[in-house]
């Protein structure tokens, strides 16, 4: 689902700005005139997007990529036998992602 970036004017006048999923633009514009915003802007980002937080700090949107639901099953199956053995859930979602074949978990791999 895409991502749109917006900036905008609320019921107090108020700047406002944020992101938003939403399936098309127009979606996501109905949705903010129904929260009351006025829109001056709205851009939909791309899956790698650099982004401004509201600290002034910015960070990176990863780019997303589906995971096959035989993976999904795979790795929960997994994380489920490791948590009941007691290994601390980053500790064994760490070797999870090491240990995966499949290329959608290579990012959060900390090699």
């Amino acid at each position: 689902m895409p991502v749109y970036a917006y900036k905008g004017v609320t019921r107090e006048g108020r700047a406002t700005k944020g992101f938003l999923d939403a399936d098309t633009s127009r979606l996501a514009r109905s949705r903010l005139r129904r929260d009351g915003i006025v829109l001056t802007e709205i851009s939909e980002q791309s899956s790698t997007t650099s982004i401004e937080a509201t600290t002034g700090r910015r960070f990176e949107l990863p780019s997303f990529q589906r995971i096959s639901p035989l993976d999904l099953a795979l790795v929960t199956r997994q994380a489920a036998t490791l948590i009941g053995a007691g290994i601390p859930l980053v500790q064994g979602l760490a070797a999870l992602t090491e240990q995966s074949s499949s290329p959608c978990w290579d990012r959060y791999a900390t090699r």
